[in-house]
């Protein structure tokens, strides 16, 4: 979910962890926007490294994470050719904060249209990463991309897979529907979240979970389906992604 850090989101850790408690959520993950196209542009590393999240609040778990944009058909994250000092780059630098990394496309890179090739080598550059925890809602750009090979990448090193709560409820249900298909058949994980960009959409996911009814899809593969389940599915993709 989303703060007020985010510019065009609403709402602080606080409130957003207060709203979790009295729904009774046993964490939540803030994951506000890194992005040279949105936000705080070329300060976003500084800002993110500045927020203040506790570990916990109200007795819900706050893992501290960052939504990443996708910077080119490389799949690469912004920020990973910028210096940060003589060490390490920005993305580095920030990465070495984060529990929970989502690399999302928002915008096409390069100024260009891109292939359904370079849509699909994007993808898989990006569940490749040692960073990337979840590939966000691959669908919301709009192109056509290879999913039986993106959902076998994720499946093979534990990345997951997005089901966002707002892309169905925008109208990409037959898209997320099609990969929920494909992490079925390989055993890939997928993560339900809210998106949410304010305190009133925290923890709505009402249909992201009617969809996950209609596919049938298995509860077993749904790593955050509690908080022991995301923490063991993490430290499995951890594991298999420094191995």
């Amino acid at each position: 979910m989303h703060t007020v850090l985010s510019v065009h989101a609403k709402g602080t850790v606080e409130e957003a962890a207060a709203r979790a408690a009295a729904l009774g959520y046993e964490a939540i993950a803030i994951t506000d926007h890194c992005s040279l196209n949105m936000c705080h542009y070329e300060r976003s590393v500084d800002v993110l490294l500045m927020q203040k999240i506790p570990q916990s609040l109200f007795g819900v778990r706050i893992f501290r994470g960052v939504e990443m944009d996708l910077h080119d058909y490389q799949g690469h994250l912004c920020f990973y050719n910028i210096p940060y000092d003589d060490s390490s780059s920005a993305l580095d630098r920030l990465m070495a904060t984060r529990e929970v990394v989502i690399a999302s496309p928002h915008f096409l890179p390069e100024g260009r249209e891109g292939t359904s090739d370079e849509i699909t080598e994007m993808y898989l550059g990006a569940i490749a990463s040692p960073y990337v925890t979840t590939l966000g809602h691959p669908e919301r750009i709009n192109k056509e991309y290879d999913v039986t090979a993106v959902a076998l990448a994720a499946a093979g090193n534990g990345t997951f897979l997005e089901v966002n709560n707002l892309s169905v409820q925008r109208g990409y249900a037959p898209q997320i529907a099609k990969m929920l298909d494909q992490c079925r058949a390989f055993g890939t994980r997928i993560v339900v979240n809210s998106d949410s960009h304010s305190t009133n959409t925290v923890g709505s996911i009402d249909a992201a979970k009617s969809l996950l009814v209609e596919c049938n899809f298995p509860e077993e593969l749904i790593a955050n389906r509690s908080l022991a389940a995301f923490e063991q599915a993490l430290a499995d993709q951890h594991s298999r992604k420094r191995a």
